[in-house]
């Protein structure tokens, strides 16, 4: 199932920066992340994600380290599957 996420950092996340690219670079390889778009304010990020279930997008998200270390939250939005146009 496809998801939009829109991840909104809580509080200053400037030190978990690079572990955050590293972790969002991980689950674009592991087919996660399809694509991760960074806000202009700098304040999170939109991602277009896939995962088998609600749960296991929670999962995945839960592995970023804003989120692990509450510095951020994240709202999942399901996508009908078959409903984007060219």
């Amino acid at each position: 199932m496809r998801y939009i996420v829109v991840s909104t950092n809580t509080s200053d996340a400037t030190d978990l920066l690079a572990a955050e690219g590293e972790r969002a670079t991980q689950l674009v390889a592991d087919g996660v992340f399809l694509t991760v778009w960074p806000k202009a304010d700098m304040t999170g990020a939109v991602v277009l994600a896939e995962a088998a279930d609600d749960e296991a997008i929670r999962r995945a998200l839960d592995t970023m380290p804003t989120i692990a270390a509450e510095a951020g939250t994240y709202e999942i939005i399901p996508l009908l599957e078959g409903a984007s146009r060219p």
